[in-house]
């Protein structure tokens, strides 16, 4: 693919697809590789929408060249997922996941309550709340394309919804459950699996509703509702967005009630600031010793930020207390050269994905 000018096939991102404690095992894509990823998968979004609920359009934005960024948006964020999981779960490979999809209450793909009016992605000052309850929650296909290391289950119940319909186009296992589950509810109250693969070594619980404030449930009794299905040492993990703007998520992470407490697991979370690590010093998957030229790279992300629209590269002074979008140019001609630029918004990216929830038991 030749993006102005610029062979994509020739630039290459690096990703991690196990960490073993040090030994980080990697898998490099092609840069138009990712392109047809992306596409792909907005055109499993595309589909649902037609055939099977037309509240949910990817197309109600557009972005310049009639670039979709709803879906990039959720192909994007599913990475940084995704990257945060493989670094907390390390070597515990069997995830179950139970998200929280109530497709019946969705309007959009989006959260249009947050969102301006008549948003545009070109006008510096709209603003953009992305879906909470979706976001995260297609980090299985990542894992999926990458030919990752975990192994993942996902509890659905039988109503058709997007989720599932993505997950089989994937071929991402889903096995049933009785109901949905909310936070501290016994299992043995209803909540059951139906033919588990195997036991568990972790289970995710993604974009499931807060308590009311001054409702607090023990991380170990959430996790007593599952360690039938789960080897004895697995681990809770517990992910969630508030609703808002992205660029008050990005200023203020998770500032919303909790409701969960608990010590969490120290050897997951040093597990995850090491591969942020790794991450930053291959500048957050350009890997230097590709030998990539700099002029393409900044060829091709310019192409990319035309279609995600201006003024949207999130950026902080040193120590991110003023996080703020700012313009590819202006990033670049401060850092001096796309690498730097790049390896200085890894850290900027390291650090929003680290407000994210990542409470971990």
């Amino acid at each position: 693919m030749i993006i102005n000018g610029a062979d994509a096939s020739n630039i290459k991102s690096v990703f991690c697809t196990r960490k073993n404690g040090s030994d980080i095992q990697t898998k490099r894509v092609n840069m138009d590789t990712l392109m047809s990823w992306s596409q792909q998968f907005y055109g499993t979004l595309r589909a649902y929408y037609n055939n099977k609920n037309n509240n949910l359009n990817p197309d109600i934005f557009s972005g310049a060249n009639g670039e979709k960024p709803i879906a990039r948006y959720l192909w994007s964020q599913s990475f940084m997922t995704y990257n945060n999981c493989v670094g907390m779960f390390g070597n515990k490979q069997h995830v179950l996941i139970i998200p929280n999809w109530k497709e019946s209450e969705q309007t959009a793909l989006y959260d249009v309550e947050n969102t301006t009016n008549n948003f545009d992605f070109n006008n510096p000052s709209h603003d953009y709340a992305p879906n909470p309850y979706l976001n995260g929650v297609f980090w299985p296909v990542v894992k999926k394309k990458l030919e990752g290391y975990h192994s993942i289950t996902v509890a659905l119940t039988s109503e058709q919804s997007l989720l599932r319909d993505v997950y089989n186009y994937y071929g991402i296992r889903v096995i049933q459950c009785s109901k949905p589950y909310s936070l501290g509810e016994d299992t043995y109250s209803g909540f059951t699996l139906r033919s588990p693969p195997h036991k568990f070594d972790v289970v995710q619980l993604l974009g499931h509703d807060r308590p009311p404030e001054g409702t607090v449930f023990r991380a170990k009794d959430i996790k007593d509702d599952f360690k039938r299905y789960c080897n004895d040492d697995f681990l809770l993990h517990d992910f969630w967005r508030p609703k808002g703007t992205f660029k008050k998520f990005a200023k203020e992470g998770n500032s919303s009630y909790y409701g969960i407490e608990g010590t969490e697991n120290e050897e997951a979370h040093n597990n995850l600031k090491e591969l942020h690590c790794w991450f930053e010093t291959i500048q957050y998957g350009q890997d230097a010793s590709i030998n990539q030229n700099d002029s393409d790279l900044k060829t091709v992300m310019t192409f990319v930020k035309n279609h995600f629209g201006s003024n949207r590269m999130l950026h902080g002074d040193s120590d991110f207390s003023n996080l703020n979008f700012v313009p590819l140019e202006e990033m670049e001609e401060k850092f001096g050269s796309f690498r730097d630029t790049a390896k200085q918004n890894a850290r900027t990216l390291n650090y929003f994905a680290n407000n994210s929830s990542l409470s971990i038991f």
